[in-house]
């Protein structure tokens, strides 16, 4: 990119809490490309972010933290449809 561009993305957040800036699920270390300071941003707050300074490690492992319980979610609404739909066809 060109020097002195703005880059900004919406880093999204595992779940859009009511709870604005309390549990930290969605806590986005930036690290600044000239000082290398490292600062922290609530995603769930502001969701627009500029990209010169959003850790891509630590979006991707925030964001893989809850994959496991989604799988599993997505497994048992399937189930439940499947179950549902046989108690249908059995009336």
């Amino acid at each position: 990119m060109k020097p002195g561009h703005a880059a900004i993305g919406s880093i999204n957040s595992p779940m859009q809490c009511m709870m604005k800036e309390i549990c930290a699920q969605c806590l986005q270390p930036h690290k600044d490309p000239v000082t290398g300071k490292t600062s922290y941003v609530f995603s769930c707050f502001n969701q627009d972010q500029p990209l010169d300074h959003v850790d891509f490690g630590a979006l991707d492992a925030r964001l893989r933290q809850n994959s496991v319980q989604e799988k599993l979610t997505a497994q048992w609404i399937a189930f439940c449809e499947h179950d549902r739909k046989l108690s249908r066809t059995a009336d």
